[in-house]
């Protein structure tokens, strides 16, 4: 799935999309990405090279407002979609949503759009004020539209409009900043001082209390990554109560129905620009390198920070920077005011050529250089969830015999290879011969050690470790593997 990028601020801002990414190995250009950036203030959407710094692309003209072909009014949030395309949310003025084929370095052709150019409404292929979309595994594509409260999953009917298939409302008191659909079917939104999951039929699942969460995204360890302006931090969710620590980015583990326990913090809670300072964070990720990546919104700036302290709740250094503080404009390595977006989507591999030469006089003449980039669609990772039980379980005698059950389930979205389960036979037991076995999911092979080092297929005691082998485990796939000892 990929995520869609944007966040609210007042109509003013930029925000930015990772296309392709891995830049805290910038200096060595072996790994490597555009920049997709939504620069809100100069009503344009741009392709930024990170090592040059220069646009490559550019969908609106700078400084222009408009309805015509290559304009735009307030985009809020840009994201490069698997065909090449660019979906926008093109936001107040103009309240509505475009997908661009691009052209060429500069505009593009509108092939689809929901919401009618101008006009602010609720009714049939109206919006009022879109300020986050999603394109989802589906087709579907996802729209917060913020002054309608209300979240809407919409089936594209090209060149225009479409029919929603799920709506989720909020309240008016409330505004709704950012949604992302979730591996499970439920939709992660923040609402308010709020960040919560809801489910299909809009019930609350987990909720969170911060201050003015601006952006939320659940992690592979299914911890949640949240923008608190103005700081980062990863939250454990634990238990029934949250914080109300403000200007910071956080990532929590959500456990029970609401609360959670920081486990990673960037930023103080004090604005600034400074070491572990940030001024109002719009959006953060968590990049497949460790590192975090962050929004800097009125610092007019985006920066990889490394996580080398998680989980203590210091600072990292920060890497890599897009923008310069303090400094709003439309130039060269310029940003405008608020940058609210940033999101990891593609890797890419760079590879460089670098020519030194002199003319006949001997005189080094200029360095020229060239690269290549080839983007790589990244393999979707497995996760593994793995628990062990015992039966009879509680307080038990001497010759009762127990039989320890390991159930696990794939349920990340690739396949596990190579797979190897290796457990332990607990002291002041005896291993059951012949009691080890795949009792479900995928065949495999099972192999026993007899002094914890090596292994070999001789099920006799005495057996200190069991190793089972499965090949492969797939998306969604389950299995359970036993073996049972008797107690000294």
């Amino acid at each position: 799935m990929m995520k869609k990028g944007m966040n609210w601020l007042l109509g003013i801002g930029a925000l930015v999309c990772w296309m392709m990414l891995s830049v805290s190995q910038m200096a060595n250009a072996t790994s490597t990405t555009n920049l997709l950036i939504t620069d809100t203030i100069n009503r344009r959407v741009i392709e930024v090279n990170p090592i040059t710094h220069n646009i490559v692309w550019q969908y609106g003209q700078t400084g222009v407002w408009g309805t015509g072909t290559n304009q735009l009014s307030c985009p809020y949030e840009a994201t490069k979609l698997m065909n090449g395309n660019v979906l926008i949310a093109d936001t107040e003025n103009n309240h509505r949503v475009i997908e661009v084929q691009p052209t060429g370095t500069s505009g593009g052709t509108i092939v689809w759009q929901y919401g009618q150019t101008g006009v602010s409404g609720s009714g049939t292929n109206q919006l009022y004020c879109p300020n986050d979309v999603q394109k989802l595994d589906n087709g579907n594509v996802l729209i917060v539209d913020s002054n309608n409260h209300r979240v809407l999953e919409v089936q594209p009917t090209y060149p225009t409009g479409g029919s929603i298939v799920w709506q989720y409302n909020g309240t008016s008191s409330e505004s709704l900043k950012e949604a992302e659909r979730l591996v499970d079917g439920t939709t992660l939104i923040c609402q308010g001082s709020r960040v919560m999951i809801v489910s299909s039929t809009g019930t609350t699942r987990w909720s969170y209390e911060l201050t003015s969460p601006t952006d939320a995204k659940k992690l592979l360890n299914g911890n949640i990554l949240i923008a608190d302006n103005p700081q980062v931090i990863e939250l454990q969710p634990i238990g029934t109560s949250g914080g109300t620590i403000p200007n910071r980015v956080i990532e929590v583990q959500p456990i029970g129905t609401s609360g959670g326990t920081i486990v990673w913090q960037y930023g103080t809670g004090t604005s600034g620009s400074g070491v572990n300072q940030l001024n109002y964070p719009f959006e953060a990720i968590r990049l497949a390198n460790g590192n975090t990546m962050i929004a800097d919104g009125n610092n007019y700036r985006v920066i990889e920070v490394r996580t080398t302290d998680y989980p203590s709740f210091t600072a990292g250094s920060i890497v890599w920077q897009q923008g310069q503080i303090g400094i709003s404009g439309s130039g060269w390595n310029q940003l405008g005011v608020a940058v609210k977006d940033v999101e990891e989507m593609w890797l890419g591999i760079l590879n460089q050529v670098r020519v030194e030469y002199k003319n006949m006089a001997n005189v080094p003449q200029p360095v020229v250089t060239a690269w290549v980039f080839m983007p790589l669609i990244p393999a979707l990772p497995p996760v593994l969830e793995v628990t062990k039980t015992v039966s009879p379980s509680g307080t038990q005698t001497t010759g009762t015999m127990l039989t320890y059950t390991i159930a696990y389930n794939n349920i990340g979205q690739g396949t596990a290879i190579d797979v190897a389960f290796t457990d332990a036979i607990p002291a002041g037991t005896v291993y059951g011969t012949g009691t080890a076995v795949i009792a479900t999911g995928p065949t495999g092979t099972i192999a026993y050690s007899h002094d914890g080092i090596s292994y070999n297929g001789v099920d006799s005691t005495p057996v200190t470790h069991i190793r089972w082998s499965i090949p492969t485990i797939g998306p969604g796939v389950s299995g359970t593997l036993q073996f049972s000892v008797t107690i000294k």
